[in-house]
């Protein structure tokens, strides 16, 4: 597996209120999401296994940016940084 098939190909809307949508470059085997706040913990993670497409409620988090990380057996992705209102 390379680097260009574990990719955050878009997020949107960016900045977000509510839902997030994100896109990814191919459905992977065994991968999740994880949403990391600025200090560096996860906040969430979510089971994206075999998706292209995944929204996520962004509600209850607090104003700021946070990171996206794809973790596809055991190979990570580049992070994206999605913007809270």
């Amino acid at each position: 597996m390379n680097n260009s098939q574990i990719q955050i190909l878009a997020i949107y809307p960016n900045p977000t209120a509510d839902i997030a949508n994100v896109k990814f470059a191919s459905n992977l085997q065994n991968s999740k999401l994880f949403l990391i706040n600025s200090a560096g913990y996860i906040i969430d993670d979510f089971d994206i296994s075999n998706l292209t497409e995944f929204s996520f409620n962004t509600s209850s988090l607090i104003s700021g940016s946070y990171m996206l990380i794809i973790v596809s057996n055991g190979f990570y992705s580049e992070y994206k940084t999605i913007i809270k209102n």
